[in-house]
């Protein structure tokens, strides 16, 4: 089900699984939930294991890379004690995010405008073109212009995890979701105190940069955090924290 009573308008309200979400109708993502209602399913199946692993019902997740929020949308509904940061530095994207948070009373997703990296610092970028057909998802700070962009330049903060965790006073992280196309390394960096502390679950679906050069920078720093790495396939990553 979804709203067309102005078919120029680009965000429409459709059914999920995850819930309702407003979703741009040009977004290969928000296309695929107007078809069959569901969007990104094996790897929520995937992450639910480790999840359930914490055993526990208040998590803490960080989603670095949300889009418009399926992966928190259902970590909200099937752990609704969890508190979950959500980040994603496209600002359009981010209002969606903030929508479908709001629309299904999911009080404990909390959005932030910002990209994440391995130092503070304000970033400015073009705005990929909302109206034109592409893959949002795979927007990238690295690679900004791999999408139709526009002539709107857009200043965000940049901030590392371990700033905002020590900003917001956050004493617990047990899942760390980084989907950041290109950023993974410098995520990984900017969270050196984090990880040491928390020793959250990773999940990670990264864009190589070569054969398998960017996977070899992301498994040397995880294992220096004294993590065990797996795949799930050539872009994927699970990494849990092996006790000593």
């Amino acid at each position: 089900m979804f709203w067309l009573s102005n078919k120029v308008r680009r965000n429409v309200l459709v059914t999920t699984t995850q819930g309702y979400m407003l979703v741009n109708r040009f977004d290969q993502t928000g296309q695929t939930l107007l078809e069959i209602g569901h969007f990104g399913e094996s790897d929520i199946e995937f992450c639910h294991e480790s999840l359930v692993a914490r055993n526990q019902d208040a998590l803490s997740v960080f989603d670095i890379g949300a889009g418009i929020g399926t992966f928190s949308s259902w970590v909200a509904h099937v752990f609704p004690r969890s508190h979950i940061y959500c980040f994603e530095p496209q600002r359009a994207v981010c209002e969606l995010l903030t929508a479908n948070a709001a629309i299904n009373n999911f009080y404990n997703m909390h959005a932030y405008n910002t990209a994440v990296g391995d130092k503070d610092t304000t970033i400015s970028y073009y705005e990929p073109d909302y109206f034109a057909p592409a893959d949002f998802d795979t927007f990238s700070l690295t690679r900004p212009h791999e999408l139709q962009c526009t002539e709107n330049s857009v200043k965000i903060q940049q901030q590392t995890i371990d700033s905002f965790v020590t900003l917001h006073n956050v004493n617990s992280m047990d899942f760390l979701k980084i989907t950041t196309n290109g950023m993974e390394v410098e995520v990984l960096r900017g969270a050196n105190e984090a990880l040491a502390r928390f020793r959250p679950v990773i999940y990670m679906d990264y864009v190589p940069h070569g054969p398998n050069a960017n996977r070899d920078d992301i498994v040397a720093i995880l294992e220096s955090h004294n993590y065990g790495v797996k795949g799930t396939d050539t872009n994927k990553i699970l990494a849990v924290y092996e006790q000593l």
